[in-house]
């Protein structure tokens, strides 16, 4: 008898245990909001580049005779890059010397001898005049007085309208090689064009070399000796020889989200674990319609000595931050409907279904500006339990 009555006890006492454990409601991870920094970051790829970055090609159609330079070498400024056969150019500039000789020596005969010369005829003109007009008048007192006959008189009359012929053609060739003169003028301007067709020669000359515009690094090389170049064909690509720039494009609508000086780190895809800073330094004032794309640059003020032109840059732009905000981890955000984020929280031993209004989105973190305050209990695992139900909270170690 003592026996049953134990064992009944035995079964009454788990009886009642089970019934409690299963009376009581699931336990739930939940995290509490904390204060702190977070910091939006834009992520975007970009390349690696130099603040100048030129394109060199030949002027005039040639033959390449040597290509002096390849890719990875460093250049100076005015450092000959490629030499096209010359031949040709060198031929045209000496005939141009020849024909500019030829101008200014038919100039200095005109300034030296041919001025000179047209004044002293003009001079003699004038002399002849005033002794033709000097010997009409003691004619015409010979003719008054029966001394001279009608054919002489016309004789003296004919000589004085010569000499003044002649003296008028004098005076017009001295005046025409003065300063202001015609073949003065003329003369003068055979020089310049002599000129200018030596200047031309000399810089088609020039054109068959190939020269650095600044100091930096050959980084493409797209002609070989004996290649045949035309005007505009890309023969060698040059970059700064710092490598402090980093070039992105930004799709259309992160546009508004961009600013100058704003902070970034960068990795390059052959370097992933080092990361170094750089600021954004330009925002292109238009956005390419074709692609809807905006080019943005940043500036690197140290830049690493592993640095090479158009390497891949993984760059996380600081957008925005705030030093004490309300965060909760990225991952209890859900969206029950859309555009309108929300939370669950546990209150009065249930979960409760709560809108928030978000603010920054950090990396693992996310602002919380309106609907949950600072002791809530948020859930931590949201797809594991529903609105309305009973629950248990179970701390977790925050991230």
């Amino acid at each position: 008898m003592l026996l049953r009555v134990f064992i009944g006890v035995i079964i009454v006492a788990l009886a009642g245990g089970a019934g409690y454990w299963y009376v009581q409601p699931p336990t739930v991870a939940v995290v509490q909001p904390e204060s702190g920094l977070v910091i939006q970051r834009l992520v975007a790829t970009g390349r690696v580049s130099s603040d100048q970055r030129i394109n060199l090609g030949s002027l005039v159609v040639g033959s390449v005779a040597v290509v002096e330079v390849d890719e990875g070498d460093v250049v100076r400024a005015g450092q000959t890059l490629v030499r096209l056969d010359d031949a040709e150019a060198q031929a045209s500039v000496r005939l141009a010397e020849a024909s500019l000789s030829q101008a200014k020596a038919r100039f200095d005969q005109l300034t030296q001898v041919g001025q000179p010369e047209a004044a002293m005829n003009a001079v003699q003109a004038d002399a002849n005049l005033n002794q033709a007009l000097r010997d009409l008048e003691r004619a015409g007192q010979l003719r008054r007085d029966g001394f001279l006959s009608d054919a002489d008189w016309e004789a003296r009359q004919d000589a004085v309208e010569l000499d003044e012929a002649r003296r008028q053609s004098a005076h017009q060739e001295l005046e025409s090689r003065q300063a202001d003169g015609s073949e003065y003028r003329l003369l003068a301007a055979q020089v310049e064009a002599a000129q200018a067709s030596l200047d031309l020669s000399r810089a088609l000359l020039a054109h068959t070399r190939l020269t650095a515009p600044i100091d930096g690094r050959v980084v493409q090389r797209s002609v070989e000796a004996g290649d045949v170049v035309q005007p505009g064909s890309v023969l060698l690509s040059l970059t700064g020889v710092e490598l402090d720039r980093i070039e992105l494009s930004l799709n259309e609508q992160q546009t508004s989200r961009v600013a100058l000086n704003q902070s970034a780190l960068v990795s390059v895809d052959a370097f992933p674990d080092q990361t170094f800073p750089a600021t954004v330094s330009f925002i292109g004032p238009r956005i390419d319609p074709q692609r809807a794309i905006l080019s943005v640059r940043l500036r690197i003020a140290d830049p690493p000595d592993y640095l090479k032109a158009d390497m891949t840059a993984s760059v996380d732009i600081s957008i925005a931050r705030s030093p004490a905000a309300v965060t909760v981890p990225n991952r209890v955000i859900l969206y029950p409907e859309p555009d309108q984020p929300a939370v669950l929280v546990l209150r009065d031993g249930r979960v409760v279904l709560q809108r928030v209004a978000l603010g920054l989105m950090g990396d693992d973190r996310v602002e919380i500006r309106n609907g949950v305050s600072a002791g809530a209990l948020v859930v931590t695992e949201p797809d594991a339990v529903t609105p309305g139900q009973r629950a248990r909270p179970t701390a977790e170690a925050q991230p």
